[in-house]
């Protein structure tokens, strides 16, 4: 009986508040006709009356007070010629009708505006998008789940985020017209966050279109929404982010790709049809018209997020325009039809290089950066001070803070300890994977690869975790994971992400049937959902926790039930180079590497040359057998001193040193037969791209001053050398580092006027002027001494950053003993 009270007081007052405001709505619109038919009174008044139209509509008050006495005196004049007016009505009946047709449409969005205002829509919206993104998410991890606000740590972003997709100079906002704040603004270029690009979008509608990339696991989506959060909080004005007001949505391509493709509605309707009613408590939000159109045409009014460009399904039939392809279209075509707001993409830098509309890219392109020790620390210290107030009866007790500091300082000491943990660190997500694991196991000492990092966590969620909450699973652990393996090459052959309910209970009962196992396959899914969580729903579809689990997964199935020929029918698919590089660091993967070698394709050599990193990481050796073939394969043209360096005859009977051999020198195959044919340019160009592919980047971003100085002086070496053997002593890195200390540089110092001399010298500056890429000499003769490789420093920027990169790369060649 109480809660048929409580339900019949809640009618009630919901009927109460509705007759509110139907009421005030009512008492608005009443007052509007009134003013309307006195205003239609003035209408003979001629400019006077129109004048005061004008004012009021404007909400031009003051104005509208001096211009009312004018219209006042006119009023006896509108009495006077009643009969005037009568006649003149039948003459001008037509024109009438169109000026109060007119009058009536201004009386309408008048009357939106006031109906806006009183259903507070904004605040109700920004509560739904809020509620969306409140919550961390811990990919994959059966623990709390700590308030994003909590945990998060601002993340940095780097790359061509001043260069057009062309590769021109953008426009600089005003106050960096000076040499100086130019200089220092380069200087932090590449420690940029989203709110440095954002503060700058009302001035320039260059930064109102941005792309950000990232591999996987390295926090795009949860950027976006700590990015949410803090608008829909209206956090965005205070420091440390001081951004313009915007209305934030926040769009998950995997969520409407199929409304995109098969509807193509506008991005109003897909916000107000379709985001707004799936967001916590949207249904029940009552928009005025046009809503979202009068934010999106506002300057700088809206802020539209599309999350996860590289997850949309490429699946199609033949003869059907790949979905990618569909939505970056759409996606283009919303930015031209609202160019006042303000857009912000996700993906795989695969996805969106490979895939995304050329006439539809961007303007600007970022990248994020791995964690720094420092980020690293506070998300630790902030994760644990989190978890240990969650699990206290006592949040406030002096302990749980103690707790959290001695959890924090065991796994710092073991990152710090353990290069190769901490490498693995700077992904957002890994590092969130290594505090739940240490978390989980106190005191334990943690595995240094990723790929025993995931097999940790499958034995936690599998196993541990529920034999140490006595929950009894279905099948033991091994049997567990070989049928989520198999659902997992099933979506990785079909380029899934999602999958839907029966498709994936008809997988699960396939597998379940391979072990002969009487467990129904929803009773599995049901477990796998709700005790392991590597499986989880999303509305009517599930997903691996994380597509790395799915990768993870994918390759030991390719192991355990021998279909290593999969990996050579899908090498080129951007869809299967996670799965692979898994393979190649659980398996012995000589033979796929030499396979991929044969191909004699610059992408076939990238990633042998990954697989191999994996290979290496694992310190397996290879079958002798191919240890022959290897030696035979490594055959080069070079002579004189460096002969011996460069192609030394394989004679150590570790074959996986023969491999190492094969790898690095295939590397480097394309650069040298640039260098041989004296094609500069291209060489300039395989340089950078060789560089950046050894510091695991993509084509388009660029080395950092960290890069420079951890570049392993092997490959530094190698690449130096053969500049400076075909070009005959006069290009090279060590012949710039020469020429730099000649100028008075001192290597790891940063001297602006050091710099510019010694771009005069090399010729990268002529009569007081920089040149662009376009205007270097790319021939030996005609050039001056040290002109070249010139592109890894990015001329065009013409600052500080490449003054820096030249001092650290003098310094890394001292480091590394070349000269």
């Amino acid at each position: 009986m109480a809660e048929e009270d409580d339900k019949k007081e809640e009618s009630k007052s919901e009927k109460e508040e509705n007759t509110d405001d139907l009421s005030t709505q009512a008492k608005t619109q009443k007052w509007l006709n009134n003013a309307t038919i006195t205003l239609i009174q003035w209408f003979p008044l001629g400019s006077s009356g129109w004048l005061l139209v004008s004012f009021i509509k404007d909400s031009q008050i003051m104005q509208a007070l001096i211009t009312f006495p004018l219209t006042g005196l006119a009023v006896a004049w509108a009495a006077y010629s009643k009969g005037f007016l009568a006649k003149l009505q039948t003459l001008y009946e037509s024109r009438g009708d169109k000026d109060a047709e007119s009058l009536v449409n201004w009386q309408d969005k008048l009357d939106q505006t006031v109906k806006w205002q009183l259903a507070g829509t904004e605040d109700k919206y920004l509560r739904c998008q809020g509620n969306e993104v409140d919550f961390s998410r811990t990919e994959g991890l059966n623990t709390f789940k700590p308030l994003l606000k909590d945990v998060f740590v601002p993340l940095e972003l780097s790359g061509t985020a001043w260069r057009s997709p062309d590769g021109h100079d953008l426009p600089m906002p005003g106050g960096f017209h000076s040499q100086k704040s130019i200089q220092e603004f380069l200087q932090k270029a590449d420690q940029l966050r989203i709110w440095d690009i954002l503060k700058r979008s009302p001035q320039e509608s260059i930064y109102r279109s941005m792309v950000i990339q990232a591999w996987g696991g390295y926090g795009k989506t949860t950027l976006l929404r700590h990015v949410t959060h803090i608008y829909c909080q209206k956090l965005y004005s205070q420091a440390p982010y001081k951004a313009p007001k915007l209305l934030p949505v926040l769009l998950d391509f995997r969520q409407w790709q199929k409304v995109i493709i098969e509807e193509k509605p506008d991005l109003p309707t897909l916000i107000e049809k379709y985001h707004l009613p799936y967001l916590p408590g949207g249904k029940d939000v009552k928009l005025p018209p046009n809503w979202a159109k009068h934010w999106l045409s506002q300057k700088v009014g809206m802020l539209v997020m599309f999350d996860g460009f590289d997850e949309v399904k490429e699946q199609v039939k033949e003869g059907e325009e790949k979905p990618r392809s569909l939505v970056s279209r759409w996606v283009g075509q919303q930015m031209r039809d609202y160019p006042n707001a303000v857009f912000i993409l996700t993906s795989r830098p695969a996805a969106y290089r490979l895939d995304f509309d050329p006439e539809s890219k961007f303007n600007l392109s970022f990248y994020i950066k791995g964690l720094n020790a420092d980020q690293r620390e506070r998300f630790i210290q902030s994760w644990y001070l989190s978890r240990e107030k969650h699990f206290s009866a006592d949040p406030n007790h002096p302990a749980v803070s103690t707790e959290a500091y001695r959890r924090t300082q065991d796994l710092l000491e073991q990152l710090t300890s353990r290069p190769e943990l901490e490498d693995l660190a700077k992904s957002p997500l890994m590092l969130a994977i290594i505090v739940n694991l240490h978390a989980s196991y106190d005191g334990a000492s943690l595995p240094d690869r990723r790929v025993d990092l995931y097999r940790a966590i499958i034995r936690l969620q599998l196993g541990d975790r529920p034999l140490a909450k006595k929950i009894d699973l279905l099948l033991p652990l091994q049997d567990s994971q070989r049928v989520l393996q198999q659902l997992a090459l099933f979506m990785v052959k079909g380029t899934l992400s999602r999958i839907e309910e029966h498709s994936l209970l008809a997988q699960l009962q396939k597998g379940l049937d391979f072990l002969n196992s009487t467990v129904e396959s929803a009773d599995f899914l049901k477990q796998m959902e709700e005790v392991s969580e590597l499986l989880v729903k999303v509305d009517h579809e599930y997903e691996f926790a994380h597509r790395q689990f799915q990768s993870y997964l994918s390759a030991y199935e390719i192991i355990d039930a021998n279909q290593e020929n999969l990996l050579l029918a899908n090498w080129q698919k951007t869809e299967w180079k996670d799965t692979i590089l898994m393979y190649a660091s659980l398996a012995n993967a000589t033979q796929f590497i030499k396979n991929l070698l044969e191909f004699e394709q610059q992408a076939a050599r990238d990633l042998a040359y990954e697989c191999f990193k994996g290979l290496k990481s694992a310190n397996r050796r290879i079958n002798s057998s191919l240890e022959q073939q290897i030696q035979k394969a490594t055959n080069f043209e070079l002579t004189g001193d460096d002969k011996n360096l460069i192609t030394a005859k394989i004679t150590n009977p570790n074959a996986l040193q023969a491999l190492d051999w094969l790898i690095q020198n295939t590397l480097y195959q394309q650069l040298e037969t640039f260098l041989k044919n004296g094609q500069w340019k291209e060489a300039d160009q395989e340089t950078d791209r060789l560089m950046l592919q050894i510091v695991g980047k993509e084509a388009d971003q660029g080395l950092s001053i960290e890069d420079i100085q951890n570049f392993p002086c092997d490959d530094l070496c190698k690449i130096d050398k053969l500049w400076v053997y075909y070009s005959k002593g006069k290009f090279g890195f060590s012949v710039q580092k020469k020429v730099w200390m000649a100028c008075g540089g001192i290597p790891g110092e940063y001297d602006w006027d050091v710099y510019k001399k010694f771009a005069n010298q090399v010729g990268w500056r002529r009569s007081g002027d920089w040149c662009s890429y376009d205007e270097i000499t790319f021939l030996l003769e005609g050039s001056k001494h040290a002109h070249l490789p010139c592109v890894i420093l990015n001329l065009d920027s013409r600052g500080v950053g490449e003054s820096r990169r030249v001092s650290f790369l003098a310094q890394r060649l001292v480091t590394c003993n070349i000269s």
